[in-house]
């Protein structure tokens, strides 16, 4: 159970780093939520 919290944890803390780097680019004026991939 714990190894599980782990990896919950890791997922929780990358799904935060996306929710951040996409509110960057939102902040840059760029509102297309539906492509991660920015040039």
């Amino acid at each position: 159970n714990r190894a599980r919290a782990g990896v919950l944890e890791s997922l929780g803390e990358r799904s935060l780093k996306t929710l951040v780097e996409r509110r960057a680019h939102l902040s840059d004026g760029q509102l297309d939520l539906g492509t991660d991939h920015h040039p």
